[in-house]
């Protein structure tokens, strides 16, 4: 597609990537959408993604989207020996992913051509795993300035390396942004020229009860300052093993129904404007069918 308009949708639940300007789609702006909820699981899915797959994709533009719960909020790649070439990302908010945004180096192909791209002015809170992961090694250009960059936990990372990616290239720019969370590990930043902001507190007090069959109820203290909290949920053994973003709340209650008969933990997350908590102590209750 030569010259497209994707704008005013809302998107959600679904399977795959919300929105997908694919295989050489080029000329297009990507606009005021609400993209959110695409949890699949282990698998996550992506809430924007632009892959030229095996074709030269150039000129797009994403702006004034809001991806909220989704696997990378926004991902850029050329999954089959394609070219992606000038895209301008900016003014968007991303809240909740697994990662905000991804210089990608997945795909089958041999070669994953991505280069001129311009990420900035973007609100990044909550992510679970990073803010900005690079996974493509030969990505060339690529400028992220001015964002937000928000961490979960103490093992979110601003900025990481992934997929064997040991380096970036000289032609990457990062500066300008701003971070609530610094990681434990290595943060790949170059430059100095970066805010550290306060996390928010971490709630305190979460309980969990069932007061009517296949329904639980977490509760928590309220934390000073924050707007909304996030709840998440465990069926591993002993609440060890991978907890599922179940939703926000603005209030200092969630009520789950149609549980099936079994023990669940839960933990939450308070977030303020611009940062994020690390999550609470896990609270249990069993479900009796």
């Amino acid at each position: 597609i030569q010259g497209f308009t994707i704008n005013g949708n809302e998107v959600f639940d679904g399977l795959k990537e919300g929105i997908d300007a694919k295989g050489g789609s080029s000329d297009g702006k990507i606009y005021d959408n609400y993209v959110h909820d695409l949890l699949a699981g282990e698998w996550d899915m992506n809430g924007i993604y632009l892959d030229a797959w095996d074709r030269y994709q150039t000129n797009i533009e994403v702006y004034d989207n809001r991806v909220v719960r989704c696997g990378n909020g926004i991902i850029v790649g050329a999954e089959n020996n394609g070219h992606l070439d000038g895209v301008h990302i900016h003014h968007n908010t991303i809240q909740y992913c697994r990662a905000g945004f991804n210089v990608s180096g997945w795909g089958i192909g041999s070669t994953h051509t991505v280069e001129n791209v311009v990420f900035d002015h973007n609100t990044i809170i909550g992510s679970a795993d990073n803010g900005i992961t690079f996974s493509n090694a030969s990505a060339t250009n690529i400028r992220l300035t001015n964002n937000t960059l928000g961490g979960r936990t103490s093992m979110s990372d601003p900025i990481e390396m992934t997929n064997g990616v040991t380096s970036v290239d000289a032609s990457v720019y990062i500066n300008g942004n701003a971070l609530n969370r610094l990681a434990t590990g290595p943060s790949y930043l170059t430059g100095t020229n970066y805010t550290l902001l306060a996390k928010a507190p971490t709630p305190t007090g979460v309980r969990v009860t069932s007061a009517a069959a296949g329904e639980a109820t977490v509760t928590w203290e309220a934390v000073s300052g924050a707007t909304v909290y996030e709840v998440l949920r465990c069926t591993e053994s002993n609440g060890i093993g991978y907890y599922k973003n179940l939703g926000a709340v603005t209030n200092t209650s969630f009520t789950e129904k149609g549980l099936a008969a079994g023990t669940y933990w839960y933990k939450v997350i308070a977030n303020n404007d611009l940062a994020s908590s690390d999550l609470s102590s896990a609270a249990s209750v069993k479900i009796i069918s």
